[in-house]
């Protein structure tokens, strides 16, 4: 009975350990299982994690912003595609390299404030700061940043962003002046009005107090005394019909209704027809006008408007002649430019005045040397007209001695 029992015992201890080894290898495999969709779980991860750098580097590095990641020492560590293009510097040449280096000398203590206080509060600021490129341009830029959460690394490190608004800076310092230049021009309609409204006032009060003279006392008034009336009249008239028509010719130019047609001509031949009427005038004050220019000379003008140039200059030059004077015209090559100029030893102008001798909206003018009378605006349009063609105009003058008006023109 003792055998067997042991024999029992023997099979029973046997079984036991069966049933237990049977556990454990179940147990394993469980762990097994779990263990292989753990794997599978952390392939996805990885997987998932990997999508997302390269996700988070695409951004980084092609994102319309500049980045650049900076440590607490102001050291750049990393950059993108578009911040290396902002300075034109080559990104592996701007990595390890200090920020300051790209912000002016006296901006770089208040960009140090800036970067502190980002690691300080791990709060979003911002700030207004100049930046200087390869070229040595200075931009304006808004920059933006941030402390970054680094749990691999024991460097703290930020990153920043930068909006360079300089162009806008331009255009709104643009539309500044370009408001000031408006204010300025309103302003200076408004004086030229004024000095039009006044100039158009005192010849229409002679006007109408000579014809009502004539209406009501014409029986009274002698022939001799009607007839000086009359010719009053005349050159009033003839003032009034030159001031509108200058008048009429200066807002077609600003409204570039006028335009320029450049040809190639002669000016000799185009100066003499301007005399022929001027002549008339100047014959009355025993002026005699020299055309020194040779008929080879040529310019490249607009016809008619060398015409009204020339007869507005001379014209300007017998008003302000003396009895018995003399005016010449000289005509010269200087570069690729003829410089034409009218002479006379008349009143001259006060130097003062010289620099509103060519202004619309302020003009300068004095009666002539028998009280002739001028429009005002026969300069100003004769500089309007040189400049369309190219050219410039400049007076020199000494008042008692004369005055010289010269211009250029393009040669042929």
């Amino acid at each position: 009975m003792t055998k067997k029992n042991n024999s029992q015992s023997k099979k029973d201890s046997v079984s036991e350990k069966v049933e237990e080894f049977q556990k454990i290898v179940q147990l394993l495999q469980i762990h097994q299982v779990e263990l292989e969709h753990q794997n599978n779980e952390l392939r996805v991860t990885q997987q998932e994690l990997e999508i997302s750098r390269n996700l988070y580097v695409s951004l980084f590095d092609f994102s319309p912003i500049p980045y650049f990641t900076l440590d607490e020492n102001l050291i750049i560590r990393d950059v993108n595609v578009n911040g290396s293009k902002l300075f034109n510097i080559v990104r592996n040449r701007l990595i390890n390299r200090n920020f300051l280096y790209l912000i002016p000398q006296k901006e770089r203590f208040e960009f140090g404030k800036f970067i502190k206080l980002l690691f300080q509060t791990h709060e979003k600021q911002t700030c207004e700061m100049k930046l200087i490129h390869k070229n040595k341009k200075i931009s304006e830029v808004i920059i933006e940043g941030i402390a970054l959460e680094n749990n691999f690394d024991s460097i703290e490190t930020c990153q920043i962003a930068i909006i360079d608004f300089t162009n806008q800076k331009d255009f709104e310092h643009s539309l500044m002046e370009s408001e000031k230049k408006l204010k300025a021009s309103n302003d200076s309609k408004d004086r030229f009005f004024s000095i039009l409204a006044h100039d158009l006032k005192s010849p229409f009060q002679s006007l109408l107090s000579v014809t009502e003279l004539l209406a009501n006392e014409n029986e009274s008034l002698s022939s001799e005394v009607i007839t000086e009336m009359c010719n009053g009249l005349n050159s009033n008239l003839k003032n009034l019909y030159e001031l509108v028509n200058n008048l009429l010719r200066w807002t077609m130019i600003q409204r570039d209704i006028i335009v320029a047609h450049p040809i190639v001509f002669p000016i000799r031949e185009s100066i003499e027809s301007s005399l022929d009427v001027i002549r008339i005038s100047a014959n009355n004050k025993n002026i005699t006008i020299v055309n020194k220019v040779s008929e080879e000379m040529k310019v490249k003008c607009d016809f008619d408007m060398f015409g009204l140039i020339m007869s507005n200059l001379i014209t300007n030059s017998v008003k302000f002649s003396h009895k018995g004077g003399e005016i010449i015209i000289t005509a010269s090559e200087k570069g690729d430019y003829i410089k034409i100029s009218i002479a006379d030893k008349g009143m001259g102008i006060d130097e003062e005045y010289l620099d509103k001798l060519f202004v619309f909206t302020a003009p300068y003018s004095t009666q002539g040397t028998q009280d002739e009378k001028g429009t005002e605006l026969g300069l100003p349009l004769s500089k309007e007209f040189i400049e369309k063609n190219g050219g410039k105009i400049w007076v020199k003058s000494k008042e008692g001695e004369g005055s010289t008006f010269s211009f250029t023109l393009p040669k042929e």
